[in-house]
């Protein structure tokens, strides 16, 4: 039986009434469903939506409390390499939270204790403290679930105790979505709120970014398009804001940063599309960057500045 068949059966014969086991496939889901989509076939991106759409959060009594045998095959699936590190998800609800919680914490003293020099706590795009501000995700009854107090209780939680083992004279911040562009869903509003809290605990920066939790989401993406989410949080709570999404003109990266909409600027499938972007930048802004010396009599050639810098479009002789 391939491992397919054997994660759809278990989808969809198993009542999973355990929030910890829910809290464990869903924090799979994102990872799932581009994987399984990707591969292009119908009943796998079918299978991939139908996982994708389990609650996350939802608390049960807990007298309730049961175990349940997920299949090998399941974790290898998803996870690949990484399937032993996230089997810890799976354990009883009465420690669930705080063994996900201690997980972060230990991740921020081993990054302390090896020279890292800033930590980006990731609450954004689905995945598990993101699912817990979302009304969309969590469908919880307890003290962690109703009330947007409620809903920021456990993320604020997990970031006070990583700010407590971070020196602190090093900064940490966090990556948010501040919006899932679906009905009923996580809003500006209240990532305004939340970041407002964050800063409290001692959140040196924010990173806007938006949706990635719902299936129903209505992106309207184009270039730079969550950059007014920067603005919004850098103006209600006076932190500094890395602005991403759809940056590449580096005349636009830096009018961002002039105009004040943002303090940094992030880029991810910019670079993914052209590595060199910061050096192609600095020819078109006729700025001066560090190289390695093996590049410099490429990367130092007037000539090839001018070729590389945004707007020339043809080598004359």
């Amino acid at each position: 039986m391939g491992a397919l068949t054997l994660a759809t059966k278990f989808v969809e014969t198993t009542p999973i009434p355990d929030p910890l086991v829910r809290l464990g496939i869903a924090a799979l889901c994102g990872r799932t469903h581009r994987k399984l989509s990707s591969q292009g076939n119908a009943a796998n991106r079918s299978f991939a939506t139908a996982i994708a759409g389990l609650p996350i959060a939802e608390h049960v009594d807990d007298a309730n409390a049961q175990h349940y045998e997920v299949p090998a095959a399941f974790f290898d699936l998803v996870l690949g390499p990484q399937r032993k590190y996230s089997c810890c998800l799976f354990r009883s609800r009465a420690d669930g939270l705080a063994v996900a919680e201690e997980s972060h914490v230990d991740s921020t003293r081993r990054a302390a204790r090896i020279g890292i020099d800033l930590i980006e706590c990731h609450i954004a795009h689905g995945y598990f403290l993101h699912e817990f501000l979302s009304p969309l995700s969590n469908k919880r009854t307890d003290k962690y679930g109703g009330s947007l107090e409620n809903r920021m209780r456990y993320p604020l939680e997990v970031f006070a105790a990583m700010r407590a083992v971070w020196p602190s004279d090093r900064p940490m911040g966090v990556r948010h979505s501040v919006t899932d562009w679906a009905e009923g869903g996580w809003t500006p509003h209240e990532a305004e709120v939340f970041a407002g809290e964050l800063k409290k605990l001692g959140c040196d920066y924010m990173t806007a970014t938006t949706g990635g939790l719902s299936v129903h989401q209505k992106i309207p993406i184009g270039e730079g398009h969550q950059v007014e989410f920067a603005r919004l949080l850098r103006g209600k709570t006076g932190m500094p804001t890395i602005a991403v999404g759809m940056i590449f003109d580096p005349h636009h990266a830096e009018r961002i940063l002039q105009d004040g909409d943002a303090d940094f600027i992030a880029l991810a499938r910019g670079v993914l599309s052209d590595p060199h972007w910061p050096w192609r930048a600095a020819a078109t802004l006729d700025a001066e960057v560090e190289y390695p010396v093996q590049y410099v009599r490429g990367y130092k050639s007037n000539w090839l500045r001018s070729m590389r810098a945004v707007g020339a479009r043809e080598v004359t002789s």
